[in-house]
């Protein structure tokens, strides 16, 4: 329930699962999820049974527990309307941003193994390039603040990599994980390093280099970062999941501290698996829903390394 009195929930169930509130802001519905997207592509899988049976028992006993209070709040003021009683309770003023999650808040530090305070500023608009025309998305990705530092949040609908990402982190091959939510029995979300102005996506540096023209040398640099960025996967015995150019940031001239982002996929070798639902147009190696295996990332990699050196713009 939100500080309106409006509470909402949708179960929807194919291969995935997911369970999501709506919330009424005072300017728009948000709407977020409050579980995993349990991804089987056996529907009776226990693991999800029991999860979804645990969130409907949440729900449940939050609808008691409102209940329980209208009714307390009736029996001294009998002639009180439920509707009434609604409009009238005292609601305190709101202090989330329009559009911005609000059932996080606490933060486990993984740096002080303290709890911080997490506050969202705005969601991200993200763009991809298509055929050459620019696709604008909303992802669940947003500027916030860790005790007044400025961080980047990520709202999770799988278990996160987190151990992989702080393998390459504590190597300066990926942001800093500064953390994730301690709200248990819903989504997660991970806090990460800003990446400042001048940081941009490998797909965007090359377009760039096709525009203003990149010499060799910080080509033969970027190679260089991008293989051992690979080897240290390779030797801890983790893989990504999903090493795209979209997944490399770097800034022009720093070609050689290219850093690795996105370990939504991420993990152990051969244990994670790819989502379900992934895009085939993409070229992945493996079968959706199937085992990410030691060398798949390097594979991929080898799919679009050609395209480095191409003399052709990409559209």
């Amino acid at each position: 329930m939100d500080l309106n009195g409006k509470y909402r929930a949708n179960i929807t169930a194919d291969e995935e699962l997911r369970i999501a509130g709506a919330f009424k802001d005072g300017e728009q519905v948000v709407v977020e999820p409050l579980s995993y997207d349990l991804l089987y592509p056996d529907s009776l899988e226990s693991g999800r049974i029991i999860q979804l049976a645990q969130h409907l028992f949440a729900l449940y006993s939050c609808l008691k527990t409102v209940e329980n209070e209208i009714m307390k709040y009736c029996i001294f003021n009998p002639s009180c309307h439920i509707l009434i009683f609604l409009l009238s309770s005292p609601k305190p003023p709101s202090t989330n941003e329009p559009g911005c999650p609000r059932v996080f808040g606490k933060i486990l530090n993984s740096e002080t193994n303290q709890t911080g305070q997490l506050e969202f500023k705005k969601l991200r608009k993200e763009h991809w390039q298509v055929a050459g025309q620019t696709i604008n998305y909303l992802n669940l990705i947003f500027d916030a603040t860790l005790d007044g530092i400025n961080v980047l949040a990520k709202v999770l609908l799988r278990p996160y990599g987190n151990d992989v990402h702080v393998h390459l982190a504590a190597q300066n091959m990926a942001p800093q994980l500064y953390g994730t939510s301690i709200v248990h029995g819903v989504a997660r979300v991970a806090v990460m390093q800003l990446l400042e102005d001048g940081w941009i996506t490998l797909f965007d540096y090359r377009h760039n280099w096709h525009r203003n023209g990149i010499q060799e040398e910080p080509k033969i640099r970027l190679l260089k970062r991008l293989e051992e960025i690979l080897e240290c996967l390779e030797s801890g015995g983790m893989v990504h999941g999903d090493f795209r150019m979209a997944n490399i940031m770097l800034k022009i001239g720093e070609e050689e501290k290219a850093v690795l982002i996105d370990f939504d996929w991420a993990g152990e070798a051969g244990k994670v698996k790819y989502p379900v639902t992934r895009s085939d147009d993409l070229g992945y190696p493996g079968e959706p829903g199937g085992p990410i295996s030691a060398g798949d990332d390097r594979q991929y990699f080898e799919t679009w390394r050609n395209e480095l050196n191409s003399t052709v713009d990409p559209q």
